[in-house]
């Protein structure tokens, strides 16, 4: 069962690391793309501010990843999971705790500009092509929302299961 934990663990440890790095990629071609945006084009300053914030959204995005969510590789050989079941269950507490509440930090921050951005087209865009956008944008937002509760709910359900000293 040790070798076993440890793999999994290890396999966990992988799946946060590619998941940042992931979100990193995307909100780097992000900023680059509404920076340039931003300095190319005179925009109306509703636009202007949702895009700015946007950018700040992307910003409270990328320092959960790396500040909250991030667990070193390192730190497989620094504290075996075998030796240090505590430490690694409350990584996996933490993460999905996050996770739940996405919502807040990853959502809103992105969603909350976003509407601005819309907004300020409202006179340059028929009202049910912005209700349709409102829509849609309120589907993506309650998928992330569900998926990271489904995530959380597995990572909990692992941790108990590989890090139960009964197992071992």
């Amino acid at each position: 069962m040790e070798m076993n934990r440890e793999a999994k663990v290890a396999g966990f440890v992988k799946s946060i690391w590619s998941r940042n790095v992931r979100e990193t990629v995307v909100s780097f071609i992000l900023i680059a793309w509404i920076g340039v945006d931003l300095c190319l084009t005179a925009a109306p300053d509703l636009m202007t501010c949702g895009k700015v914030l946007l950018l700040l959204g992307i910003g409270v995005v990328l320092a959960v990843l790396w500040g909250q969510l991030h667990i070193p590789r390192s730190e497989l050989s620094l504290a075996p999971p075998g030796d240090n079941v505590e430490r690694w269950r409350h990584h996996m507490t933490q993460q999905s705790r996050f996770l739940r509440y996405a919502w807040l930090w990853y959502v809103l921050p992105l969603f909350v500009p976003g509407t601005l951005i819309v907004l300020s087209r409202v006179d340059e865009v028929p009202t049910a092509r912005l209700v349709t956008l409102g829509g849609v944008a309120l589907l993506i937002g309650a998928a992330v929302v569900w998926l990271n509760i489904a995530v959380a709910k597995g990572i909990e359900r692992d941790r108990d299961l590989w890090l139960d000293d009964r197992c071992v």
